[in-house]
């Protein structure tokens, strides 16, 4: 579930594209792709609830600490896709 606190976001719930500004709450049930992306001209904030718990584990170990607060990120880190959905698996 996500609830948007400040700017504007485009969410992608399976086939359907949501534009969401603060206020807006949005709810994609279990197994639903989904991804979400900053579509206003500053900052946003997002509120994220899980239930049940239980994914924070996956974000603590697929994460990994930003270099700076600026977008995109570094070229020097490639994303590692096997490592990514090794970690999903479990």
């Amino acid at each position: 579930m996500f609830q948007v606190l400040e700017g504007e976001f485009e969410f992608l719930l399976g086939d359907d594209v949501v534009r969401a500004t603060p206020g807006a709450f949005i709810y994609s049930p279990k197994g639903q792709l989904h991804s979400f992306t900053n579509v206003g001209d500053g900052p946003g904030r997002v509120m994220i609830l899980f239930s049940p718990a239980g994914i924070e584990g996956f974000f603590e170990e697929s994460g990994e600490p930003a270099e700076s607060l600026t977008l995109p990120p570094s070229e020097d880190r490639p994303f590692d896709k096997e490592r990514f959905m090794a970690i999903a698996r479990r």
